[in-house]
């Protein structure tokens, strides 16, 4: 126990050291400036694009990206810092665009500098890109530990967007897309209004949010987050996979198949209503509370639990098909009309 005690007390000697020696770094990096160490200057430019492009690529590191959907706009436009440097004017961070053969491209850099200097960053740095309302553009976007916003509404071809560290927020946004994917690895999924053919979300440890959707196939997945819906219509399968995390329904969901795998959880849709001629749900460890659309004779359940009750039980006959299975939890289905 000695040893290990004594072993402790050494790596935290050195953590506590190893900070010591990055900031001694930037200070004399920053010319013994504290001032240096924190101040930053942001030198904004702007672009508009020669034509309208058919993609648009973004890679970014430590910028927030914003979308705005503008009715008045009949190009694409892009405001972006083109580098951030130091009060001694020594860069940390720079913004590339390119255009041609009907793509822009901004790729964000930092150098060596912007780690010793980590103390010097400017927290409100945005690129921001205005789009026509309608458009056929692809949009690629990705930043590592910024934001993405979308604000407005508007149509495009393909949207997809992906972040390491950063919220995805598009929850006061109309959008229209052919497909749209959402990737998060630390960081939340917000969205307002979403149509369209293929939609697929996916985080490592945050919650998906869904305000309205109109989609034909969705796809949803979380390790460490909950899943959360108000209306959505699925023309076709409804995929939803959770490790640890909940999922609320507090609208309808209108759907030709409904799939449920949880590990460790609850599915609450007790307080919406679940539309669907299929649905299959299945948990380890977690309560189903579920209401469903019509009344009980229009369905064929199957229910079972390891360690649990469940309110129904026996085949009824229906055209409907719902099977609910849990390892250790209680199930309760409920029906949005009673039986005449």
């Amino acid at each position: 126990m000695k040893k290990l005690l004594k072993l402790i007390a050494l790596i935290s000697l050195g953590a506590i050291l190893l900070g010591g020696v990055v900031f001694l770094c930037g200070f004399i990096a920053a010319g013994g400036s504290f001032k240096e160490m924190t101040a930053t200057t942001l030198n904004y430019k702007t672009h508009t694009a020669a034509e309208l492009p058919t993609d648009v690529a973004v890679k970014l590191a430590a910028t927030d990206l914003e979308i705005v959907f503008d009715e008045n706009a009949t190009g694409v436009t892009v405001k972006y810092p083109e580098t951030e440097t130091t009060a001694r004017g020594k860069m940390l961070r720079s913004i590339t665009l390119t255009e041609g053969s009907g793509k822009i491209t901004l790729t964000e850099k930092t150098n060596f500098l912007s780690h010793i200097l980590f103390f010097a960053y400017s927290y409100d740095k945005k690129v921001t890109i205005t789009l026509p309302k309608e458009s056929d553009i692809n949009l690629n976007l990705s930043t590592n530990t910024g934001y993405i916003t979308i604000k407005g509404e508007g149509r495009v071809k393909n949207l997809t967007l992906k972040t390491d560290t950063g919220d995805i927020s598009a929850k006061d946004a109309v959008i229209t897309a052919d497909t749209a994917d959402f990737e998060v690895d630390t960081g939340k999924v917000s969205v307002g209004t979403l149509n369209a053919t293929a939609l697929k979300a996916e985080t490592d440890t945050g919650d998906l949010s869904f305000s309205k959707i109109n989609v034909t196939f969705f796809e949803a997945e979380t390790d460490t987050g909950d899943l959360r819906f108000g209306d959505a219509t699925v023309s076709g399968t409804m995929k939803v996979s959770v490790d640890t995390g909940e999922i609320y329904l507090t609208g309808r969901l209108t759907a030709a198949n409904v799939i449920i795998d949880m590990d460790t959880g609850d599915v609450r849709m007790k307080d919406g209503v679940v539309d669907a001629d299929k649905i299959t749900v299945e948990t380890d460890t977690g309560d189903v509370f579920m209401t469903l659309s019509g009344v009980v004779t229009d369905y064929s359940v199957i229910t079972h639990s390891d360690t649990g009750d469940s309110n129904l039980k026996g085949n009824f006959g229906g055209s409907r098909e719902v099977r609910v299975t849990t390892d250790t939890g209680d199930i309760r289905i409920y029906f949005e009309q009673q039986n005449p």
